[in-house]
C-alpha cells in the first residue's frame, strides 16, 4: 500500500494510528523552500523497515510537504471525532504558514489550539506560499462552508517579506553608521506590504462571501532572532554586510511593519482580527528553536494569545453561535493527588457576557519579571541531585502520572517532560533548566491578565500552576468576594482592581483562601500532603511580599475626627491616585503630588512631635534610648499604617521611634497620640540609625569573610569566595586555583594570608590565616578552584559581606539576576547573559586553558560586573541568595563563572549555610 492510499483509508475509517507511524519516518534537517516551511527529510532506513514505498514517496514530493499533508489528514480526523459527539464549542479553521502547523518537530500554534476543549481546529499547511499564491486558491472557502466554520485563522505574510530573495530586495548594503532605519528600502518594503495586504483583502472577499459574519483571525510575528549562521535572515544580514545586533533591529522593523499593516486592515475591513504576537516568544535564544520557529513553550504562549483574540473578536460579534467561556472550569481533584498540573479543561458554558472591543493583548509583566518569577515557582517543585534538576519517579496511584521534572508530568505535557528528560540524561541541564522555566511560565501567563500588581501576579502564577487555571480562578475570586464560579470575567476583574488598591493585603487574602479552597475540595490536615502544601503557600507568600512595590500603593485613606471634637458625618475615604508598577521611578514631586497633602501634615506632626528640637542630634544619639519624644523620635513619614504586621489599608503619618516603650513607662507628656489633627499616627520601632556603607573589602578582618581579599605569598590579592565543608565535617576556605594555588605551582600545605599582600599596608607583616589544603589542577574539572584549610584558632564566617550568607544553591537561566561582593569592584549586580560559553582563558604561568559550559554574566550597570581581583567571589541568586557558581575570568564586557555544581563536586566538599 502506497501512502496516499495510507492516508486516503486513515481519514475514510477516521483511525489516527497509522498516521502516527508515518510520522515517524521524518527527521529533523534539510534545506526547506522557504524559511516558513518545516526542515524535515525521510528516513529511508525506517521507511523500508515498516514496509513503505520510500522511493516513491521521496520522488513524488518534497519531505516537507509530504509530512504537510499527514498532518493536515490527523487534523481532519481529530476535527471530526471531537465534532461527531454533540459538540457544541467553536469549529475552526486554521491554514499558513510553519507557525500554525510545524510538522513532526514541534507543536505550533494549531495544534496547541487543538488541545482546547472548546475548540475544535481542523488546520493545513500552506507553508512556502505567498500571499498571492495563497490568494489564487479557492479551496480554502469551500472548507470553512463544509465544515461549517465559526472562525478563521490565517497565518501569512512572512514568505513574501522574510525568504531570501524578498528579504535581500529589501536591505542595502551595510556602511559605516547606518541605521536599521536606513538599511531598509522603504519604498520596496511599502511595495511588498502592499502584496501581502491585497491578498488578505482577496481572502477575506472569498471567506465572506461563502459564509457572510464569519470572524477572520491573522497573526503576525514576533522579533525574530537571526543567527549569523541560520539559512535564511543571518544568511541574507550576512550577504549585506550587517552586524548581527543592527540585522536584529532590521528585521524588527519588518516584523513592525506587517504588524501595522494587519492592524490598518482590521480597520478598514469588518470582521478581519489582527493578532500581534510581538513580546509573545522573548527575546532568550532558549525560547526559539531556530531563527524563525519558537519552542513549543513560545508556541503555547502564542497560541494563548490567539485563543484570547478569538474570545474578543467572538464577544464582539453580533449574534455569536456561541461564547466562549473566559477561562476554564475546574478539573476534577484526586484527594490524595498532591500538586497536579489540571488539564485545561471546560465545564458549562457561562451566561454570555457583553460584547467587548478587540483589543490586543498586552502583558503586564516584563520578560525578566516574568521569567523570574516562572523559575521561583520551579523551585518550588524541582527535585535536584547536585544543584540540578532531576527526574522524580512518582509513587504508584499518584495523580500526576508516572513521573515528572519540576512539576511537569507525564499525565498532562508527555512532550515537554519527556524533552526534559531527554536533555537531563544527556547532562544538558542548564537548557533543561531554561526550558522548564520557559514552560512553567507559558503555563501560568494568564495571570498577566487578570491582575496588574506584580506581587499578586506571581501569587496567582503559583497558583495556576499548583491547581490549574480553574482551581487558581476560584482562589483569587474567594480573596476578592467575586462569585467563585472559576471563570474570571469583567466583574472578577473589577473586584481585583479595588482589591489591588492595597496588593499586601490581597496577597495575604490570596494565602488564606488557597487553604480555603483546599478544605473545599476535601482536603485537610488528615492528608499526608498537608504540611507540603502550607510550607508552598508561606514560601509563595513570602516571595510575593519581596515584589510589592516600594512606592506608596493605592488604598483607601480614612480620615480620623479630632479627639476633642464630636464625630462628623462619615465622609467617604480619600483615594490616593493609582501609583502602578512604575511608581518606584516616579520623581519625588510626581509622589508628593500623588499623596495630596499628606506631606505637609507631616511637617505640621513634626513640629508638634518636637523630635527635631533641643540638643543636636549627636547628644541625642549618645544618650541611649528615652522616653522622651524630642530624644526617642528619629524620624516622621506618610505611608500606610501597619498593624500586627499586617497592611491595613489606612494612610497615616509614620513616627519612627529608636525603641517603643510599654505605655505604663511614659508619662501623659511622652506618650505620642494614635491621631493628630484627623490623622492616623503609626509609631514605628526601628532601632539605631547610622549612615550605610559598603564594608572595605581590602581591610584585614579579625574573622575572615567571604568577599574580602586574600591571596598567597607574593604581591597579589584575589577573594574569599566561600566557607564550604569537606566529607569530615572540616571547613575551607573556597577561591580559584590562581589566587590560592599560583595556577598550580605551589605545593599543599602553602601558606595563605588575609589580606592579599597586595593590599596590606607598607608597615604591616603579612597575615597567614589559612595553607592551601587542595585544589583542581588548571585544565582538569572544567573548574578553577582550590581550597584552604584553616590554622588553628582562626575562626571563619560564612557571610558574604554586604550580602549574606548563602542559602543553598541552583542552576542558572537565561536573564536570571546574579550578584557578587569582591576584593575590587565590591557589590555588583549583573544577569546570565550566557548559559554554555566554551572560553581559552590565557593564564600568566599555566598557558591557555579551555573551559566548557560556563556561565556568562554581564552587569546590570554602566561598570563592570567584575575586575582582576574578584577573582574567587561566590556569584549567587538576587533575590535569595542561592550560590551558582565561583567567578574565575572576566573582561569590561563579560564575566565568567564555574557552575557551583561543578566546583563542588570537583573539590567534594559542600556550601557551609
Amino acid at each position: 500500500m502506497d501512502i496516499d492510499q495510507i492516508l486516503e483509508d486513515s481519514v475514510a475509517n477516521r483511525d489516527p494510528e497509522r498516521l502516527e507511524s508515518l510520522r515517524t519516518l521524518f527527521r529533523e534537517g534539510g534545506a526547506p523552500a522557504s524559511p516558513f516551511s518545516a526542515a524535515l527529510h525521510l528516513d529511508p532506513d525506517a521507511a523500508r523497515e515498516a514496509g513503505l514505498p520510500y522511493e516513491g514517496a521521496a520522488e513524488s514530493q518534497p519531505p516537507g510537504a509530504l509530512a504537510a499533508r499527514i498532518e493536515e489528514a490527523r487534523s481532519s480526523i481529530a476535527f471530526d471525532l471531537k465534532t461527531g459527539g454533540g459538540f457544541e464549542g467553536l469549529r475552526l479553521v486554521a491554514e499558513g504558514d510553519s507557525w500554525l502547523t510545524y510538522p513532526v518537530v514541534l507543536k505550533a500554534i494549531a495544534e496547541q489550539l487543538a488541545e482546547e476543549p472548546d475548540l475544535a481546529v481542523f488546520a493545513r499547511a500552506a507553508a512556502g506560499d505567498t500571499m498571492a499564491d495563497w490568494a489564487a486558491r479557492s479551496d480554502l472557502a469551500q472548507k470553512v462552508t463544509e465544515l461549517s466554520a465559526d472562525a478563521v485563522l490565517l497565518s501569512g505574510g512572512g514568505n513574501d517579506l522574510l525568504a531570501r530573495a524578498p528579504l535581500a530586495a529589501l536591505l542595502f548594503p551595510y556602511s559605516d553608521g547606518a541605521t536599521a532605519e536606513a538599511l531598509l528600502d522603504g519604498a520596496a518594503l511599502s511595495a511588498r506590504l502592499a502584496e501581502v495586504v491585497a491578498g488578505y483583502r482577496q481572502i477575506m472577499s472569498q471567506l465572506l462571501a461563502a459564509r457572510p459574519g464569519l470572524v477572520v483571525l491573522a497573526h503576525g510575528y514576533d522579533h525574530f532572532l537571526p543567527r549569523e549562521d541560520g539559512p535564511w535572515l543571518g544568511a541574507v544580514l550576512a550577504e549585506k554586510g550587517i552586524p548581527p545586533d543592527l540585522g536584529r533591529e532590521v528585521i524588527a522593523l519588518v516584523v513592525d511593519r506587517l504588524a501595522t499593516a494587519l492592524q490598518e486592515l482590521a480597520a478598514a475591513v469588518p470582521g478581519f482580527y489582527p493578532v500581534d504576537l510581538r513580546g509573545a516568544i522573548g527575546t532568550s535564544l532558549n525560547s526559539w528553536h531556530d531563527e524563525v520557529h519558537p519552542r513549543n513553550a513560545g508556541f503555547a504562549r502564542a497560541a494563548e494569545r490567539v485563543h484570547y483574540a478569538l474570545r474578543q473578536a467572538l464577544g464582539a460579534r453580533p449574534q455569536a453561535r456561541m461564547v466562549i467561556p473566559e477561562e476554564p472550569a475546574p478539573v476534577p481533584f484526586d484527594p490524595e493527588d498532591p500538586e497536579p498540573l489540571s488539564a485545561t479543561t471546560f465545564s458549562e458554558t457561562p451566561a454570555t457576557p457583553a460584547p467587548v472591543p478587540f483589543e490586543p493583548l498586552v502583558p503586564f509583566s516584563s520578560f525578566a519579571d516574568r521569567t523570574r518569577m516562572a523559575h521561583e515557582i520551579l523551585n518550588y517543585e524541582a527535585r535536584r541531585v547536585n544543584g540540578k534538576l532531576a527526574v522524580y519517579h512518582l509513587p504508584a496511584g499518584d495523580g500526576g502520572g508516572t513521573y515528572e521534572v519540576a512539576g511537569i508530568n507525564d499525565r498532562y505535557h508527555k512532550t515537554e517532560v519527556d524533552h526534559l528528560v531527554a536533555l537531563i540524561e544527556a547532562g544538558r541541564h542548564a537548557e533543561a533548566e531554561a526550558y522548564a522555566t520557559e514552560f512553567i511560565a507559558g503555563y501560568t501567563d494568564r495571570a498577566d491578565r487578570w491582575c496588574a500588581t506584580l506581587a499578586v501576579e506571581f501569587y496567582v502564577r503559583d497558583c495556576v500552576f499548583n491547581r490549574g487555571p480553574g482551581g487558581a480562578a476560584w482562589i483569587l475570586q474567594h480573596a476578592v468576594g467575586a462569585e467563585t464560579d472559576m471563570s474570571v470575567g469583567q466583574k472578577t476583574r473589577d473586584a481585583v482592581a479595588v482589591a489591588e488598591r492595597n496588593p499586601a493585603r490581597l496577597v495575604d487574602k490570596l494565602r488564606a483562601s488557597r487553604e480555603v479552597y483546599e478544605r473545599h475540595i476535601g482536603r485537610d490536615e488528615r492528608s499526608r500532603f498537608w504540611q507540603g502544601l502550607v510550607n508552598r503557600w508561606n514560601k509563595a507568600q513570602a516571595f510575593a511580599r519581596t515584589l510589592l512595590p516600594p512606592a506608596p500603593q493605592a488604598v483607601a485613606v480614612a480620615i480620623v475626627p479630632r479627639v476633642e471634637e464630636e464625630p462628623a458625618a462619615a465622609q467617604p475615604a480619600q483615594p490616593v491616585p493609582a501609583l502602578s508598577r512604575s511608581a518606584a521611578r516616579l520623581s519625588r514631586a510626581t509622589l508628593f503630588q500623588a499623596m495630596g497633602d499628606f506631606v505637609g501634615i507631616k511637617d505640621s506632626v513634626k513640629a508638634r512631635v518636637g523630635s527635631f528640637e533641643g540638643p543636636d542630634m549627636a547628644t541625642a544619639f549618645a544618650s541611649g534610648p528615652s522616653p522622651e519624644p524630642r530624644l526617642n523620635v528619629l524620624g516622621v513619614g506618610v505611608g500606610e499604617k501597619v498593624s500586627e504586621g499586617q497592611m491595613t489599608g489606612l494612610m497615616s503619618v509614620k513616627v519612627y521611634v529608636q525603641r517603643k516603650f510599654p505605655k505604663a513607662l511614659l508619662s501623659d507628656a511622652q506618650m505620642i497620640a494614635p491621631e493628630m489633627d484627623g490623622i492616623l499616627i503609626d509609631v514605628v520601632e526601628i532601632g539605631d540609625l547610622r549612615p550605610l556603607m559598603l564594608p572595605d573589602p581590602r581591610a584585614r578582618y579579625d574573622v575572615p569573610v567571604p568577599g574580602c581579599s586574600i591571596g598567597y605569598d607574593q604581591m597579589m590579592a584575589g577573594t574569599f569566595g566561600a566557607l564550604v565543608r569537606d566529607r569530615f565535617g572540616r571547613m575551607h576556605l573556597l577561591s580559584n586555583n590562581h589566587v590560592l594555588a599560583g595556577e598550580d605551582t605551589l605545593a599543599v600545605g602553602a601558606p595563605i594570608f588575609q589580606q592579599g599582600q597586595l593590599d596590606q599596608a607598607a608597615d604591616d607583616a603579612p597575615r597567614q590565616v589559612g595553607i592551601l589544603s587542595q585544589a583542581v589542577p588548571l585544565g582538569l574539572g572544567n573548574v578553577d578552584a582550590a581550597l584552604a584549610s584553616p590554622l588553628d584558632g582562626v575562626q571563619l564566617s560564612n557571610e558574604t559581606l554586604h550580602i549574606g550568607p548563602p542559602r543553598g544553591v541552583s542552576d542558572v537561566f537565561q536573564g536570571m539576576e546574579l550578584h557578587k561582593f569582591g576584593r575590587t569592584t565590591r557589590y555588583t549586580v549583573g544577569f546570565v547573559s550566557d548559559l554554555a560559553a566554551d572560553v581559552k582563558i590565557p593564564y600568566l604561568l599555566g598557558g591557555v586553558k579551555l573551559y566548557e559550559n560556563q556561565i556568562g554574566v554581564t552587569s546590570m550597570g554602566p561598570a563592570p560586573f567584575s575586575e582582576p581581583g574578584d577573582s574567587g567571589a561566590l556569584v549567587m541568586s538576587r533575590p535569595g541568595n542561592l550560590a551558582v557558581g565561583l567567578l574565575f575570568a572576566g573582561s569590561p564586557a563579560t564575566t565568567f563563572v564555574n557552575p557551583i555544581a561543578d566546583v563542588l563536586a570537583g573539590l567534594n566538599v559542600e556550601l557551609s549555610l
